[in-house]
């Protein structure tokens, strides 16, 4: 079975993926100090599309589909685009 993924905004600027199982979103606002946002869950094709949608140039997407692919692959819960 392929995961579910969560995109989380961070106030400090990184934007996470997330395979983690949560129930809502105060979980993840529990576990990150800085949460903002988040959206999903989503399967991976689902992220893909809607980085496609928001950022049109995949240049400007926080992950690229290759590394969605790669992520739901690993067995890495989080990744993200900068420090966390």
């Amino acid at each position: 079975m392929m995961p579910t993924l969560h995109v989380i905004y961070l106030r400090s600027g990184p934007v996470l993926l997330s395979r983690k199982p949560y129930g809502d979103w105060r979980e993840m606002q529990d576990e990150w100090d800085d949460y903002m946002t988040s959206l999903g869950p989503w399967t991976a094709g689902e992220v893909v599309e809607f980085f496609r949608e928001d950022s049109g140039n995949e240049a400007r997407w926080p992950f690229s589909a290759e590394a969605v692919r790669a992520f739901v692959e690993s067995d890495r819960a989080v990744m993200s685009t900068g420090f966390i």
